[in-house]
């Protein structure tokens, strides 16, 4: 049902057998992969990087890397990049390491463009370890300009201090109250 949803052509063209399933999905991230590194190839523009670490329900740190850039019809795209287990803290040379990993992975260290994240200060920290670590010629204020804060979650802590002041709980409890009013009305 869920290949179904997203791509009806690969449901039809995939066995659903355990071991079937699993080679079948394996040739199609392959084949997904090698379209992408060529989008990332062709690339008009530096690929510019965002990130989101988060810890899922069964206690396991993920982080979620994306790309943003232009391709060769000046269209502007986004991919996923790695999804992955992030081991150890959330301290920005941890972060760093991890996302290196995935930049290195990808054969994109020369096209790294800016990194947007939001505004906690292990960020800082990242930024000042990740880009000497790609070009060991970047000074800091070459690092400086690689940072660029993103948009939509600033504009979230405005309209959380605009409705709650400093009461950021009253925020949660809020939304805590609307899911469980969604779910018990089913909207």
């Amino acid at each position: 049902a869920i290949l179904s949803r997203f791509d009806p052509k690969l449901a039809r063209d995939i066995s659903l057998g355990r071991h079937a399933l699993t080679k079948d999905l394996e040739r199609v991230y392959l084949s997904a992969r090698a379209i992408i590194k060529d989008e990332l190839d062709e690339a008009v523009t530096s690929i510019h990087i965002s990130f989101d670490c988060w810890t899922s329900p069964n206690q396991l740190a993920m982080i979620a890397v994306i790309s943003h850039f232009l391709d060769r019809n000046l269209e502007y795209q986004t991919r996923l990049l790695a999804l992955r287990r992030h081991r150890g803290d959330h301290s920005g040379e941890n972060i760093a390491r991890t996302i290196e990993k995935v930049i290195r992975d990808w054969g994109i260290e020369s096209q790294i463009g800016v990194s947007i994240y939001d505004n906690a200060s292990n960020n800082d920290t990242y930024l000042a370890a990740l880009y000497p670590r790609l070009n060991p010629r970047f000074k800091p204020n070459d690092v400086e300009h690689r940072r660029m804060r993103c948009f939509s979650h600033i504009l979230n802590l405005v309209a959380k201090a605009f409705l709650y002041g400093d009461d950021a709980d009253a925020f949660e409890l809020d939304g805590d109250h609307l899911e469980q009013l969604v779910t018990n009305c089913n909207l």
